[in-house]
């Protein structure tokens, strides 16, 4: 049974993010290092995808249940949404075992922004600029800076 696999559910997989996910992607990770918390199955996915290749699957596949088969061509859908390389190594990580969920990656996302708009502020922008920058409201920015960064 492969690590991915949820015992509940043969068919389709479940992954999910666990907490505040975190793994140090050896420096590709805009997260320098300061990444835990993550599910066994996306760790799996970092681990086999790296983490741009991770963003890519998640802009593509977001929340949905998908099939990845055993190897893929350049024609194949995977190969066209996330490139031939990215969709090769998804096949190696998790193909042909059925369907599983691609997690929604929410917390990963959020988790990011938060980092920039302590950057940004860091490096000088205003508070109405980040607001303007970020589409948030001035009360959530100012909880994103008073958080430390975890």
């Amino acid at each position: 049974m492969s690590r991915l696999e949820n015992p509940n559910r043969p068919a389709a997989r479940q992954l999910e993010f666990a907490g505040d996910p975190s793994f140090d992607r050896s420096g590709t990770s805009p997260l320098d290092g300061e990444l835990t918390d993550l599910s066994a199955g996306v760790r799996e996915l970092l681990e086999g995808l790296g983490y741009d290749g991770l963003m890519r699957l998640l802009d593509a596949y977001a929340g949905e249940q998908i099939y990845v088969p055993r190897e893929v061509t350049a024609d194949h859908a995977l190969a066209q949404a996330l490139g031939l390389d990215t969709a090769q190594a998804l096949c190696r990580t998790v193909g042909c075992s059925g369907g599983f969920r691609v997690p929604t990656g929410h917390d990963l996302r959020r988790k990011l922004r938060d980092r920039e708009i302590r950057a940004q502020r860091a490096a000088g922008l205003s508070l109405r600029a980040l607001v303007r920058r970020f589409k948030l409201s001035e009360c959530r920015i100012c909880a994103v800076l008073a958080q430390e960064d975890r």
